[in-house]
């Protein structure tokens, strides 16, 4: 599926993410959420912080984002990981 394909590229990378069972995965990121998306909004990837979803419980949601994949090729995921890795302080 999607988002096993999304997790093992993410994995490949050094970033550890869950597919679960939803649309969406959710990211670590080693820099603030909000900030990590404004940085992937500049490159054209549009993601949401885990602030908006109100997930507060020891700040975790702050140090997350919301990635839906829907239907990507390989040439596209890569891309995104790679802004990815940069963006949310993972090289």
């Amino acid at each position: 599926d999607n988002n096993a394909a999304f997790v093992r590229a993410l994995a490949e990378r050094g970033v550890d993410a869950l597919a679960g069972d939803g649309i969406s995965v959710w990211v670590p990121v080693k820099a603030p959420a909000a900030e990590v998306a404004a940085r992937l909004a500049r490159h054209g990837w549009t993601v949401r912080p885990g602030d908006e979803f109100g997930l507060t419980e020891g700040g975790t949601a702050s140090r997350h984002i919301r990635v839906t994949v829907h239907e990507p090729s390989e040439p596209k995921v890569e891309a995104f990981v790679t802004d990815l890795v940069v963006a949310g302080g993972y090289a």
